[in-house]
């Protein structure tokens, strides 16, 4: 009995290996590390961004690998790319939907959408709000919850990091639903949050054995290992629950008459464009799409200042030149703040939040006679990209002042890399721009930010070190904030006096 079983596994796995030799003999593809036989090449799990760019010191900015047959072409530097994703947008176009994700029903909405009509449809609708024109629409907006969030730090400056996840939320919930939070634990905002807390977990490259064998989906939910499942189900009835609540908010709110300009009131002004699928799926990733990327920065901007104190005081200086203490900076004064554009620059470039994306070919490809199937994972390490040493000198040094210089031209611009390439480009650019400077240079203008202390009065520095994910945020710390001086605090008073605050 135990003679016919192995001969049935040793038979099962010589046809893997014929048909593992018979996929890749014939074709000329990238160079890369040697897979083993049937399982291929194995990278450990965690933060594969930077295990990927150490391969790529080795076999360069693009390369070849193979995991249990699938074939992957990782891009590691910023030229290949463009070469591969924007001049062949019209192949490399399509996202790939990793198996979890739609499990957990969230591979609805513009993110994972790969129906050339709706993508396009959803992308349009976009617009209606994150077009740079439109967007002037919302500035007022965004500074009132600019406003906010230093008000919420004069009055409980330890909670920082609460006080942050409300400027994005509600600024993109009343951009996109007409919908005005209620502080900082408002029920739409949790529960957004642990949607896109879900996502992250889901969305994680390589940790889940279902991403790479969809098939094991199929198998009984009792059996080990399929814990997943149930971890889906709950994730696709909390997003499904917040997809409804948001929409129903906008419909009811426009039934009674009431409503506020926003994506979903203009987009049902056009039944004929928009379906409710895209009104309703295409709204919900405002949120989801953006505002933890922008959670993540703003923390990044916190922990960055405690631990590089003269770029914090540089700034501050340069701010002040231009208000002369006597106002908070405007977006509108972002052109008279070179510095200050320097640092979110750096900021962008050393801690993107985003460090990896994926796409597929919708066709085979043949690049420079190297051959790309259309079943390939395309691997765009955008963290190698923006630390290439070639390209940027010392690049794991935080310094602003390199984009001070004139040396560097539109090709480098971090902002051209982080959000992306071809027909996938990230739509909320513009508005991830205009908040996170706005929020930057007010905050900086109004307090200073400096390390927390032990019970020893020493200083706890932030470690710098970052979570893993498909969204990655650095990890806990704490800082002390303080306001700048007597000035400084009235002028946060005064701004929070003249903006409406009704939230």
């Amino acid at each position: 009995m135990w003679n016919e079983y192995l001969t049935i596994v040793v038979l099962f796995l010589l046809s893997l290996l014929v048909l593992y030799t018979a996929r890749n003999s014939g074709r000329r593809r990238f160079p890369g590390p040697t897979p083993f036989p049937i399982i291929g090449n194995i990278i450990p799990p965690g933060q594969i961004w930077k295990k990927l760019a150490v391969l790529g010191q080795e076999y360069g900015p693009v390369f070849s690998l193979r995991t249990f047959g699938k074939p992957m072409l990782v891009l590691n530097g910023a030229a290949i790319a463009r070469e591969i994703l924007d001049v062949k947008s019209a192949i490399y176009w399509s996202r790939p939907v990793p198996k979890l994700i739609e499990l957990a029903g969230m591979d609805r909405g513009v993110l994972f959408e790969n129906d050339p009509i709706r993508l396009r449809q959803s992308r349009k609708m976009l617009n209606i709000i994150l077009s740079p024109r439109k967007l002037e629409n919302y500035r007022s907006v965004m500074e009132k919850y600019v406003v906010q969030f230093l008000n919420n730090l004069l009055e409980s400056p330890e909670r920082f990091s609460e006080h942050i996840r409300s400027v994005p939320g509600g600024i993109t919930l009343e951009m996109s639903h007409g919908y005005k939070i209620h502080g900082a634990h408002d029920p739409v905002i949790e529960m957004a949050d642990i949607t896109v807390q879900n996502f992250s977990k889901a969305n994680r490259f390589g940790s889940h054995i279902t991403n790479f064998f969809p098939s094991v989906a199929d198998l009984p939910s009792f059996l080990p290992g399929m814990g997943f499942k149930r971890d889906a189900i709950s994730w696709r009835n909390q997003a499904e629950h917040l997809c409804e609540q948001t929409y129903k908010f906008a419909k009811d709110e426009i039934a009674k008459g009431i409503a506020k300009p926003s994506m979903v009131s203009q987009a049902l002004e056009k039944p004929e464009e928009y379906s409710e699928y895209i009104i309703k799926y295409t709204s919900t990733q405002v949120y989801s799409g953006g505002a933890d990327t922008t959670v993540s920065s703003l923390l990044t901007f916190f922990s960055t200042m405690v631990r590089y104190p003269d770029v914090q005081r540089k700034a501050q200086v340069e701010i002040d030149c231009i208000t002369g203490g006597d106002r908070l900076p405007l977006y509108s004064d972002r052109i008279n703040l070179p510095y200050m554009n320097a640092v979110l620059t750096e900021m962008i470039r050393l801690y993107l939040p985003i460090p990896v994306v994926a796409r597929v070919p919708a066709e085979d490809d043949v690049h420079n006679g190297y051959y790309i199937s259309k079943d390939t994972l395309i691997i765009i390490n955008l963290w190698a990209m923006l630390r290439d040493e070639t390209l940027y000198p010392d690049p794991d040094v935080f310094r602003p002042e390199r984009w001070l210089s004139k040396e560097y031209d539109a090709k480098l611009d971090p902002w051209g890399i982080a959000f992306g390439f071809g027909r996938r480009i990230c739509p909320g650019r513009d508005l991830a721009e205009q908040l996170l400077f706005t929020t930057i240079a007010c905050t900086l203008s109004a307090f200073d930010i400096s390390p927390a202390k032990d019970d020893r009065g020493e200083a706890i520095m932030p470690s710098g070190e970052y979570t893993d994910g498909g969204i990655i945020s650095p990890l806990p710390f704490e800082c002390t904030i303080r306001p700048r001086s007597s000035r400084a605090r009235e002028l946060v008073m005064n701004a929070v006096n003249e903006v409406d605050l009704c939230l």
